[in-house]
């Protein structure tokens, strides 16, 4: 493809070379028979006067016009001159016969053309026509276009020669993409050729967009990875911890069903771990509905609230829930943000409940207070703290760490806490230490 096309814009240079060097020739052949024209016209005139000279000098002489017209007619036809005598019959006493063919005609026409005018000498008895010699001039022509026509053969020669190279340099940016995209439609993503445009022009602006739009369309595919990988995760995961749930229910259920617990203490038991499964297995539920929604790509509803007045309340909930002594607050006022209310009142919830159920007895610190440009909300624990490999996956889905084993749990609440503040333009940090504590920091812009 690209060949063909270095090949019609070689040929195309090599056309414009050759239509210069066609123009350049026709406005030098203008000039040169103009040139030609004021000289034939000179020359007509001073053999039309020598010929009155010579007709003079014959009537002298005693000779007649049949006598000396051969001998007239010879003197006058030099330097490039065309002579004729004819008697008042027309008919030819000497010199050129005056019938044309059709070349000279024409050769006659353009000098007409450009202003030369034979001159018809009368005299007795006849008349001596005096004009350009046309075969003269048609040679001299044709010389000069021949020397023309192999001098555009050769300039098209060089043109083709220099111009190939040229093009298909100009080209090869073309041959690289074309190549690239052709690896790139066959899946090939990591060897891919990333070119280097090395110049500001519209070629280095094409393997510009050439290599923005494979990064793109990679990271998309990477995204793409990721994203079935997570999926493929939570299928898994989220069936792990439905099935045992639904396992003990559905054992008490058959208990039921054969009526091996017939007194009522056993069948309350029964009812109470019945219960409590349904309740663990309706909170996954909704945390899996609530993480679902979060990871949706539609923006959520942002509103401006005060974030410290917003955790002050979620701090006091708990505190009616869990007795209150362990939880202190220490809040700035006018903190300002615009996120969606309900998310990160369910962020701040998920870790204020994290740190009283994995702390046992220690007390919890809650701080609100505006720093280095961010809006920041501390839940500080005296736990014993998370260990450092498990940091880097606490805020993964189902995710527990090793201490939380014999803790009531479904492992989605950090997730949870991630994903909405992100969709604040925030983000989440833990700091943790074994045996020292841990802080989990939510960081959100300020309200404009």
């Amino acid at each position: 493809m690209f060949r063909s096309l270095a090949n019609r814009l070689t040929l195309g240079y090599a056309g414009v070379a050759v239509g210069l060097v066609v123009i350049v020739a026709a406005v030098y052949t203008f000039i040169n028979f103009s040139s030609i024209a004021n000289y034939a016209n000179q020359s007509i005139a001073q053999t039309t006067h020598e010929a009155g000279d010579l007709l003079t000098m014959s009537r002298l002489a005693g000779h007649t016009l049949h006598q000396d017209a051969p001998k007239i007619a010879r003197e006058l036809s030099r330097g490039g001159m065309r002579v004729a005598i004819v008697d008042t019959r027309g008919r030819l006493l000497g010199g050129a016969s005056p019938t044309l063919s059709t070349g000279d005609r024409s050769i006659l026409a353009l000098m007409a053309f450009l202003g030369v005018t034979p001159q018809q000498v009368k005299i007795s008895g006849g008349s001596v026509l005096i004009g350009p010699d046309p075969t003269r001039l048609a040679t001299r022509l044709q010389r000069f276009w021949q020397t023309t026509i192999i001098v555009c053969l050769i300039v098209a020669a060089i043109v083709w020669i220099a111009f190939s190279g040229i093009t298909r340099r100009a080209l090869h940016p073309l041959v690289e993409v074309t190549t690239a995209l052709q690896h790139f439609g066959k899946g090939d993503l990591k060897s891919r050729f990333m070119i280097d445009p090395g110049k500001r022009d519209e070629m280095a602006a094409l393997t510009q967009a050439y290599n923005s739009a494979v990064d793109q369309v990679s990271a998309a595919f990477e995204e793409r990875r990721k994203a079935e990988t997570q999926i493929n995760q939570f299928i898994a995961d989220a069936g792990h911890q439905l099935r045992t749930p639904l396992t003990v229910v559905m054992g008490f259920i058959e208990v039921l069903r054969k009526g091996t617990a017939r007194d009522p203490e056993t069948a309350g038991r029964i009812f109470d771990a019945m219960t409590m499964e349904s309740r663990r297995m309706r909170s996954l539920i909704d945390k899996l509905v609530l993480l679902a929604r979060l990871e949706q790509t539609n923006g959520s509803e942002s509103t401006v609230f005060d974030l410290g007045a917003l955790t002050a309340g979620v701090v006091e909930s708990f505190k009616h829930v869990s007795g209150g002594e362990r939880l202190s607050l220490q809040a700035q006022p006018n903190t300002l943000v615009a996120a969606d209310k309900t998310e990160i009142h369910e962020a701040i919830s998920n870790l204020i409940d994290n740190a009283l159920k994995y702390t046992a007895d220690s007390p919890v610190r809650v701080r609100v207070a505006a720093n280095n440009g961010s809006v920041v909300v501390d839940v500080t624990d005296s736990g014993p703290g998370i260990a450092p490999e498990e940091q880097q996956k606490i805020f993964d889905r189902f995710y527990r760490g090793a201490g939380g084993g014999g803790i009531d749990g479904s492992g989605l609440g950090l997730a949870i806490v991630k994903r909405a503040v992100q969709r604040a333009n925030g983000d989440v940090s833990v700091q943790s230490k074994p045996g020292s504590g841990t802080t989990f920091a939510i960081r959100l812009p300020p309200a404009a």
